[in-house]
């Protein structure tokens, strides 16, 4: 039974390479009608595209596709040198290491002259505002000019999302650096110290007197699942862009693409079809008349 199958098959493939001219013909023929329907069209639409009109908004179109792939291409470039530079990036999210180094402020010179008027409790109020003030300078201080980051090399931007400073409440403050091991993340938080340590004079200038008191460190490992999809969405966006440019450049491709090459381009599809439907066709006819018992009855 396998081999009557077997030889029904082949016989069916025998008939259509007997009739491979008349396939061919066939399938010159349809793409010779695709590609004269499809000119037949072009020709209907002509005056159209002449219109001023149609014309801006082909051009204007030309232009959003260009302005894609501009920034697509900009995109791109930028997220490759953030993940690049970032030491945030270079971060494992399930294994980070974090020192904390925490400061207390005390000795904290309120004044008792009546100058804070009637407030009811003026030592929390000044309190606030000397760690109001350590933030403040902090975040007006470019770590990248500061002494102690220089060996890294790297913007502002790129320390500050690795080290930190907090208030933790109650008059204290936490310095906080994340790396990918315990030597690193202690190297960066003693930076941040000495950065911290720098903004006294001032802290005390804008605020009130005080004394600022390191009461621990510790570092650990951590996990952050909060980097990890952060990270995350920066990968996703290189993708994003990704498929935006190879959309817009395909898009502004056709548009561009010559209507000569265009015609080729349907007279080959239109032959490929042509050809698929001959085949299919001496197939079913060799098969309805029972040609399948023996090449030489087709």
């Amino acid at each position: 039974m396998g081999t009557e199958q077997e030889i029904s098959l082949i016989d069916l493939i025998a008939a259509a390479v007997r009739k491979g001219t008349k396939i061919i013909i066939f399938a010159l023929i349809i793409g010779l009608i695709a590609t004269a329907g499809s000119a037949f069209l072009d020709s209907l639409g002509s005056d159209e595209q002449k219109d001023p009109n149609v014309l801006s908004s082909t051009e204007r179109q030309i232009r959003d596709l260009e302005k894609t792939i501009e920034r697509a291409e900009n995109g791109i470039a930028a997220e490759r040198e953030y993940i690049g530079k970032s030491l945030y990036m270079q971060l494992n999210p399930y294994d980070i290491s974090s020192t904390t180094i925490n400061y207390t402020v005390s000795d904290l010179d309120v004044p008792l002259d009546g100058s804070l008027g009637t407030m009811q409790n003026p030592t929390e109020y000044a309190m606030n505002r000397v760690i109001g003030q350590y933030q403040q300078a902090w975040n007006g201080t470019d770590l990248a000019d500061a002494p102690v980051f220089s060996g890294y090399g790297l913007e502002d931007r790129y320390l500050r999302e690795v080290v930190f400073i907090n208030d933790a409440g109650n008059g204290n403050i936490a310095i906080e650096a994340y790396a990918a091991s315990e030597e690193e993340s202690k190297k960066l938080a003693s930076a941040a110290e000495a950065v911290l340590r720098s903004l006294q004079n001032t802290a005390v200038t804008e605020s009130f007197g005080h004394k600022l008191i390191h009461t621990s460190t510790v570092t650990k490992q951590i996990l952050d699942e909060t980097i990890r999809d952060a990270q995350n969405a920066h990968y996703d966006a290189i993708d994003m862009y990704t498929d935006d440019l190879s959309s817009a450049v395909k898009t502004l491709k056709d548009m561009q693409e010559d209507p000569v090459t265009q015609l080729i381009k349907k007279f080959i599809i239109g032959c490929i079809a042509g050809g698929i439907l001959g085949f299919l066709w001496v197939m079913f006819r060799a098969m309805v008349r029972g040609s399948a018992e023996s090449a030489e009855q087709v």
